[in-house]
């Protein structure tokens, strides 16, 4: 997972919220996450934060299958019990964990965010990973794709891209 820049966090967030309520006030009603710690982790407060001003809004939460609700819950990463049981909805990406492939479980379960979405929503700075493999399903369903990320505005010109 990427590691984001702490100096950023109070920048990324406050994107988060004002890109949130925008998509909100232009109809968005329901948010659509798979919350690892990083930027998504950030994205589900903000919606919790945005879901405090307006509360008609809704997140759902994506996760690869049952077990990791139980699994990531006690203390996983800070902040996630509060997310699980502040979520309006949980999805499963999958019917059963794959143990030895965190890797495929995450692909899956962001795969599935990225091709039944409307907007994409994302904190893309490599050309590569799950996060950009996400990204180029999106792509190539025609999804809005909204990068917050300052320094990968193309990334299919991104050097070194591996499409």
């Amino acid at each position: 997972l990427p590691i984001l820049d702490e100096d950023q966090l109070p920048l990324i967030h406050n994107a988060l919220l004002k890109k949130i309520l925008e998509l909100h006030f232009d109809g968005a009603m329901c948010f659509k996450l798979c919350v690892l710690p990083g930027f998504s982790l950030l994205a589900a407060q903000a919606v919790l934060k945005c879901k405090e001003m307006c509360p008609s809004i809704r997140l759902c939460l994506v996760l690869p299958c049952q077990e990791y609700a139980g699994e990531w819950c006690p203390g996983r990463f800070e902040g996630w019990s509060d997310i699980l049981s502040r979520a309006d909805k949980l999805i499963f990406a999958q019917r059963s964990f794959h143990p030895y492939s965190t890797k495929n479980n995450m692909a899956t379960c962001i795969g599935r965010v990225a091709t039944r979405c409307h907007f994409f929503l994302c904190y893309l700075e490599e050309s590569h990973g799950v996060t950009y493999a996400a990204f180029k399903k999106a792509y190539y369903k025609r999804r809005h794709i909204i990068n917050l990320s300052p320094t990968m505005q193309n990334p299919f010109c991104f050097p070194n891209s591996r499409i």
